[in-house]
């Protein structure tokens, strides 16, 4: 036990000897990828394929040239049947963003990841560090797939730069191939309007049609909530499906619902609105099923949120709409928030899950992102949280 403990320090303290050059002879990345600037500043997408075996994939060298200056989102796609950890990311300017090493973290901040829930149980213990790095990356909610998002500030565009990326599994597995995406897109500007596309999605026995009044008002009050952040949600896609999914009882396979009803669908957030939801846990009024979640175009099909409408309102109360739509359209707001990568500001059983945003203090009850915020409050994003969310690659410029 010591000596396998021995033997994990001392492999991964040597990013932080990445100015050095015999980081480079021991780190040799088996397979590279080279990211190239756009002139545009919609997302663009690089792939490879990386191998794994055992706990542990072959070392991925990404190519960042100069001048990129993009936010970066890293998903992955492997076996089904296995968890998987974004659990190392280090720059070859020595910075370490992702670190499964104890090097540089307070002991007393270990967490076990087994502790943290749903998200199931690694065998390796050394990957819960990843979840107190600069950047915090944890499993994936369901098996098979991760995403992380590297947002551009921790990248210095000036010069080219080489990330270095591993991944780790939640069991020892037999050598496969890992699908690797890496999605970029140019930084958002300060006050630039920005957009996101949605693909709506009404399971047939719910009275909810595209031009009705309720999905009109739940837009509204995202775009109201968002506005701080400059982040316009609009309809670009409306679709009725099977009554199989209007009471949805979830296991380890939700994604398999958004790639069930998105075959036709253009690149947009999924929005599945069925009547109930429930999980071992209980009902639930609505969930995201990725965190952050996906921005390629594989990864969108397979992800999005799901949204409980146990009820409509009568269309001749316009106070019975407007509890309605703030009800419910505070819940969609929060899990797009998820989303986005945003964590909750406090939890009621763990101190483990909540955000690490120094401006969301936990008696904020007005947060988007309060577990049990008053209903009749204004919900607010903080400037971090601003920050962070206009980091995912799925937001982009308003198109003019």
């Amino acid at each position: 036990m010591i000596r396998k403990l021995t033997f994990i320090i001392l492999l991964f303290s040597l990013p932080s000897l990445a100015q050095n050059k015999l980081c480079y002879s021991v780190y040799a990345a088996k397979q590279k990828l080279l990211l190239k600037n756009s002139k545009g500043r919609q997302r663009v997408e690089f792939s490879t394929q990386v191998s794994m075996k055992g706990f542990k994939s072959d070392l991925l060298e990404v190519e960042i040239p100069a001048g990129m200056g993009s936010d970066l989102q890293i998903e992955l796609y492997g076996d089904a049947s296995t968890r998987y950890l974004i659990s190392s990311v280090f720059l070859s300017d020595g910075k370490i963003l992702v670190s499964d090493s104890p090097e540089g973290i307070v002991t007393t901040s270990f967490v076990k990841l087994e502790d943290l829930g749903p998200i199931g149980a690694f065998a390796d213990p050394s990957s819960a560090f990843a979840y107190n790095s600069a950047i915090r990356s944890l499993p994936g909610y369901e098996p098979g797939t991760n995403s992380l998002l590297i947002p551009a500030r921790y990248l210095d565009s000036k010069k080219s730069l080489k990330m270095f990326v591993q991944f780790r599994s939640d069991k020892s597995t037999e050598r496969h191939k890992i699908e690797t995406k890496i999605v970029a897109r140019k930084t958002i500007k300060k006050n630039e309007p920005t957009e996101v596309n949605l693909n709506v999605f009404v399971a047939d026995g719910i009275n909810l049609p595209e031009a009705s009044l309720p999905i009109q008002e739940l837009v509204n009050r995202l775009n109201y909530i968002y506005a701080s952040a400059g982040i316009q949600f609009k309809i670009g896609f409306y679709k009725r499906i099977d009554k199989k999914f209007r009471d949805l009882t979830l296991s380890n396979n939700t994604s398999k619902i958004f790639s069930e009803v998105s075959t036709d669908a253009p690149t947009g957030l999924n929005l599945v609105f069925s009547s109930s939801i429930s999980d071992s846990y209980g009902n639930l009024g609505g969930l995201c099923i990725d965190m952050p979640g996906a921005s390629s175009a594989q990864g969108l099909k397979s992800t999005g949120i799901l949204l409980a409408i146990s009820s409509l309102p009568n269309l001749l109360d316009s106070q019975q709409i407007s509890y309605w739509v703030v009800e419910l359209g505070n819940n969609l707001a929060h899990e797009v928030g998820h989303f986005f990568g945003l964590n909750h500001t406090f939890e009621s059983t763990s101190e483990k899950l909540v955000d690490a945003i120094a401006d969301t203090p936990e008696t904020e009850s007005s947060n988007l992102m309060n577990p049990y915020p008053v209903r009749n409050e204004i919900l607010s994003l903080s400037p971090t949280q601003i920050r962070d969310v206009l980091s995912h690659p799925l937001v982009v410029p308003k198109a003019k």
